[in-house]
């Protein structure tokens, strides 16, 4: 099934990574690995409790930007046979079940979503568990295409 879920290109669509965020992640990057540094050589003339620090300090950090990087590397949407299948990293995974979809358009909005970049789509749906509307937005790619494929599904499925 992994091998599958991998080669199925023309249902699933990887997010659009824009410049600037990488930018941002990058120096975020930078500026950890150069207070690690800086606290490490500081806490080397100092007591043991402060390496501790340090190297507890240094773990967290890495720990944060495998997070964001996972978070980059696996942010994907999977169109399966009964519901949209959303991922981004190792915590954000949502199926939006096609049914419940009404409908989407194109965003610019930039709260926090399993997307990685601006140029997104705003889906509309019922959230099956509050039974309230509710919207996630996405950035795929191949975003016509994307919204070709979901706007064939939605006609289909009412």
């Amino acid at each position: 099934m992994l091998r599958k879920f991998r080669n199925d290109t023309d249902n699933l669509f990887y997010s659009k990574i824009d410049a600037w965020l990488v930018i941002i992640v990058v120096l975020a990057a930078i500026i950890s690995i150069a207070t690690c540094r800086t606290l490490y050589e500081e806490a080397r003339s100092c007591s043991s409790e402060s390496m501790l620090f340090v190297i507890l300090f240094s773990l967290f950090e890495i720990t944060l930007f495998l997070l964001i990087i996972d978070a980059f590397v696996r942010c994907k949407y999977l169109f399966k046979e009964d519901y949209l299948y959303i991922q981004s990293g190792i915590f954000v995974r949502v199926k939006i079940p096609y049914k419940n979809i009404r409908s989407f358009c194109e965003s610019n909005n930039a709260l926090s979503a399993p997307a990685c970049s601006i140029d997104r789509i705003k889906i509309f749906y019922k959230n099956k568990k509050t039974g309230k509307e509710s919207f996630t937005l996405v950035s795929p790619k191949n975003k016509r295409r994307f919204m070709e494929k979901l706007g064939s599904i939605i006609k289909a499925n009412k």
